[in-house]
């Protein structure tokens, strides 16, 4: 488990090497409202959360770096990633099953808040899918990016370990599939 997020983090480190800084704090208006630098800065937030709430007992996704210089520079995104790499790497089992209380606001009608007893593994799985679903969203505005046939995305960026095993289990299915509706389309 802890390898597997350190490699859904490694996959951000992967993008932030080939990426100019304008294309990562550019919004790509008017299909998407915000930068691939705001979704990384975002993922950092969550997974800062986890580690803040590990040594306090508490996560508190609530707190946001919003339009913190992080989502303007993907080197410095690099240095936060690694950074909770190296935490996350360093945890042992013990650690990831500690208890903690999760408090995060589930209103967007009133200010309401909500605190749960949870544990750090939980918030690990919680932060890995929460950040998958985030590059592909990045995936999305890359496409938009693309020049010269420049592509940033690292292969499977944003593809969930899941739908990873369904392709890899029926990808010679979905090739002969593939083959077919091409035939059928001449």
């Amino acid at each position: 488990m802890i390898q597997s997020q350190i490699e859904i983090i490694e996959q951000a480190i992967i993008y932030l090497q080939s990426v100019d800084s304008d294309d990562y704090s550019k919004v790509m208006t008017p299909k998407f409202d915000s930068s691939a630098g705001s979704h990384i800065r975002h993922i950092i937030d969550h997974y800062e959360a986890i580690r803040v709430g590990f040594i306090s007992g508490v996560i508190d996704y609530n707190i946001r770096s919003r339009g913190a210089s992080v989502e303007q520079d993907p080197q410095l995104a690099i240095k936060k990633l690694t950074h909770l790499s190296n935490w996350i790497s360093e945890l042992n089992p013990s650690d990831i099953i500690k208890k903690v209380t999760l408090t995060t606001e589930v209103s967007i009608v009133r200010k309401e808040i909500v605190s749960i007893e949870t544990s750090l593994v939980r918030e690990l799985i919680f932060a890995g899918a929460h950040a998958i679903h985030h590059y592909a969203i990045i995936s999305q505005i890359v496409k938009h990016q693309i020049k010269d046939n420049q592509n940033y995305a690292p292969n499977n960026f944003g593809i969930a370990p899941a739908t990873a095993t369904f392709l890899r289990n029926n990808w010679e299915q979905l090739k002969s599939a593939n083959s077919k509706l091409t035939e059928s389309a001449k």
